[in-house]
C-alpha cells in the first residue's frame, strides 16, 4: 500500500508543476547577460528569461525614453513604473520584490490586488494576468520572483541564443607579420585567437578591453558612445578650474557610497581651499562652499548638470538638456582653482606639499564633458578609444 501511496504522491506533484511554475528576475543575472562595454538597458525594457512565459516591463510612467545603468542594482524613481504580466490565459499567483536597501519595496504601489511587505496577491476569486506597479520613490530593484499559472496552449518565442557553429580559423606563425584578411586567425606565437574588425584590424577574439582612460584624439583614435570607470581609476584633465569655469557634464549616474566624484579638485589646509567639484552620488557641490540637494538628483537615467562658477550653482536637467530636473544652490567661487581637474575622483594635492587623489567614482557613465571659461568653451571631451582599444 505505501509503494501505491508514493506512486499517488509523485502523480500529484506532477500535475502540481504542470499547473504552476516560478520564475526569478535577477539584476545581477541582467548585468551579466549584458555586454561589459555596455551595461545599459533603453527603456521601455521588456525583460524576459527562461521559460519565456513572464514579461516584467520597466518604463517611464509618461512614456518617454529613456537610458538605466545596470549594476548590482536597477536603480529606479518616482517616476518609473514595472509592469509584470504573463503571456496568453496564464495567471498571476503572487509576486515578491527585493531592494537594496531592503526598505525600498514600501515605494511601489500596485494597480490592483493587494501589496504589502514587498508581496503582492490578486484580490481572492479574481484571475489577473498583468499588474502595473508604480514608483512612489526610490526603488533600487534587484530581483522580483514571479509564481503564476502558464497557457498551457502558449508557445513562448526563445530568445536566438547565436550560432553554436564552430567557425574555423587560419593558422599563423605571428600575426604581427600576417598580411592575409581571413576574418578567423589563430595566432601561434601568443596562442590566441583574433577576429578580423570592420575596421580591417585583428582583434582578440571575444575579448572586450575595458576603457579607463580618455586621450587627446589623433591617429587611430575613435569616437565611442560613453565610458566607465573602474574604482581607482581616474582622468587627469591637465586644466585648472577658473573663477569663471563652467563644467557641462552628460551622464548617468547610480547609486553608491558617499561623496563619488564625477569631477572635482580642491585641497584641505586649514580648511578646505579652491574647489570645483560634483559628487554624484550624494548630490553636492563645491564652489563657494559646500551644498547638497538629493531632491534635484536624478539616477538611472541620462541627464545634463552644469555647475557654474559664477552662479554658484548646478542646474540638472534631463537628457534634452533644456528640461530642468533641479538646480542645488551653493555661492559662487571667488578665486581660480589652483591644481587641475581630475574626472572619475577628486584631486586633493596641496600645492607645493603633498599629493593625495580620493573619491574615485565608479558610479557613474560618462558620455561628454565640455568646460568653459564664461561662454568660451575651452575644453570638449568625449569619450574615445585609440588603436590598442585603449
Amino acid at each position: 500500500m505505501k509503494k501505491h501511496l508514493l506512486i499517488l504522491a509523485s502523480l500529484v506533484l506532477g500535475l502540481g508543476q504542470l499547473f504552476a511554475d516560478e520564475v526569478t528576475f535577477s539584476v545581477s543575472d541582467l548585468k551579466a547577460s549584458l555586454p561589459s562595454s555596455n551595461t545599459n538597458i533603453a527603456i521601455p525594457y521588456a525583460w524576459k528569461t527562461a521559460p519565456y512565459h513572464v514579461t516584467a516591463t520597466i518604463a517611464k510612467q509618461d512614456g518617454s525614453e529613456a537610458s538605466l545603468g545596470v549594476s548590482t542594482v536597477i536603480a529606479l524613481n518616482n517616476t518609473y513604473k514595472i509592469t509584470v504580466s504573463v503571456a496568453g490565459a496564464g495567471t498571476l499567483n503572487s509576486i515578491k520584490f527585493t531592494t537594496n536597501p531592503p526598505g525600498n519595496t514600501a515605494n511601489i504601489t500596485a494597480s490592483t490586488g493587494s501589496y504589502a511587505s514587498s508581496k503582492w496577491t490578486p484580490e481572492e476569486g479574481t484571475s489577473v494576468s498583468s499588474v502595473t506597479f508604480t514608483c512612489t520613490g526610490t526603488f533600487r530593484l534587484t530581483q522580483i520572483f514571479v509564481d503564476y499559472t502558464p497557457d498551457s496552449g502558449y508557445t513562448p518565442d526563445v530568445p536566438d541564443e547565436g550560432p553554436t557553429e564552430a567557425f574555423e580559423a587560419t593558422k599563423v606563425d605571428n600575426l604581427e607579420s600576417y598580411t592575409g584578411n581571413d576574418p578567423y586567425v589563430f595566432d601561434n606565437n601568443t596562442q590566441k585567437f583574433y577576429a578580423l574588425n570592420t575596421n580591417g584590424e585583428y582583434e582578440e577574439y571575444g575579448v572586450v578591453t575595458e576603457v579607463n582612460t580618455l586621450k587627446v584624439a589623433g591617429d587611430a583614435i575613435t569616437e565611442i558612445e560613453y565610458i566607465k570607470s573602474t574604482n581607482n581609476a581616474y582622468i587627469n584633465l591637465n586644466y585648472i578650474p577658473k573663477a569663471n569655469s563652467k563644467a557641462v557634464c552628460t551622464l548617468v549616474a547610480e547609486q553608491g557610497d558617499a561623496w563619488k566624484a564625477a569631477y572635482g579638485c580642491g585641497y584641505y589646509q586649514n580648511g578646505w581651499k579652491d574647489r570645483f567639484c560634483f559628487f554624484t552620488t550624494n548630490a553636492t557641490i563645491n564652489l563657494g562652499g559646500e551644498t547638497g540637494n538629493s531632491e534635484a538628483m536624478r539616477y538611472g537615467e541620462k541627464i545634463v548638470t552644469v555647475l557654474d562658477a559664477v552662479a554658484g550653482k548646478m542646474d540638472i536637467f534631463e537628457a534634452d538638456g533644456t528640461t530642468l530636473i533641479g538646480t542645488i544652490n551653493d555661492s559662487p567661487k571667488t578665486a581660480d582653482c589652483k591644481t587641475p581637474l581630475y574626472v572619475f575622483a577628486q584631486n586633493k594635492d596641496v600645492p607645493d606639499v603633498s599629493t593625495f587623489t580620493d573619491c574615485y567614482n565608479p558610479f557613474m557613465t560618462l558620455y561628454g564633458l565640455k568646460l568653459y571659461e564664461g561662454e568660451t568653451l575651452v575644453m570638449d571631451l568625449v569619450p574615445a578609444i585609440n588603436g590598442e582599444g585603449k
